[in-house]
């Protein structure tokens, strides 16, 4: 997908207490996008968890609450779609045409159980969506909008249409709709999506840190103590206050300070400050 790499992650054993893991924690990852001059662009975190061993599935579903795929534009789909055929990538169904958006695309699991969906664009691969599914798309809109300044780029869309592309059975019933920060249209934006048939009932986010899957979404920071203490004046719901998170010594960077709160579904948003990422 010539996602490019933009920097190494290798957090150090520390406790796991302040993100809801009662043992020691430590990982390692890389941070990729696909505009690799520009650091502020919207980064593609992997992360490997070297304790306690990430053993839970991703979500089984395409309409489980949280985030349950990232969306990736590609210049040749078809090229795409063939290059992951042939390597045994597991594909829900051909190529389809969106009959809302007019978007040529196609979805598909990584070798972890983690859907990703690929849409024919013009230009170089990169990130384009993150979709985050919830039970009540009006109330999640509110929450971006509000608190992260999240501007509306679509109205609110519904449709009824085959769930096969996303390896349902029979039809779906979906509302959607698409938002981007501000003075931000060229980076990954944020797709909201509420499924009334097959429902979001019964479903709900990753419960731990260290789960397989598209955990949580990040956001960039100057002051992760300022927006934490007026947040909670927000009634937002934090999960953890500021940490620091030490890396080890050949990692570049400074610590990172990191807060998580959570959207009224509880899929889990991280706050991030860090000075050498700006």
């Amino acid at each position: 997908l010539k996602m490019r790499n933009v920097g190494h992650i290798q957090v150090a054993a520390q406790d796991g207490v302040p993100i809801g893991i009662e043992s020691s924690v430590k990982w390692r990852g890389y941070r990729l996008n696909s505009i690799s001059e520009n650091l502020n662009a919207t980064t593609f975190q992997l992360i490997e968890w070297e304790r306690p061993v990430a053993r839970l599935a991703p979500y089984g579903r395409a309409n489980n609450v949280g985030i349950s795929r990232i969306a990736i534009k590609v210049p040749n789909l078809d090229e795409i779609y063939q290059e992951i055929t042939d390597i045994g990538v597991q594909i829900f169904d051909e190529p389809k045409i969106d009959e809302h958006t007019d978007e040529h695309f196609f979805c598909a699991l990584n070798a972890d159980g983690s859907m990703y969906q690929f849409i024919e664009g013009i230009g170089e691969p990169e990130l384009w969506f993150v979709n985050v599914n919830c039970s009540d798309i009006e109330l999640s809109m509110g929450l971006y909008q509000q608190h992260f300044g999240f501007e509306l780029v679509s109205d609110v869309w519904e449709q009824e249409c085959s769930g096969r592309p996303y390896g349902i059975a029979g039809k779906v019933k979906l509302k959607t709709v698409r938002l981007q920060l501000p003075g931000r249209q060229a980076d990954c934006g944020l797709q909201l999506q509420q499924w009334d048939l097959p429902s979001t009932s019964g479903t709900q986010p990753y419960r731990v840190a260290n789960n397989l899957g598209f955990n949580r979404i990040a956001f960039e920071v100057e002051d992760v103590h300022q927006c934490f203490q007026h947040l909670s004046t927000q009634a937002v719901d934090f999960s953890m206050p500021p940490v620091v998170f030490e890396t080890d010594k050949n990692s570049a960077g400074d610590d990172p300070w990191i807060a998580l709160l959570t959207d009224p579904d509880g899929t889990t948003i991280a706050l991030m400050q860090n000075e050498v990422l700006g």
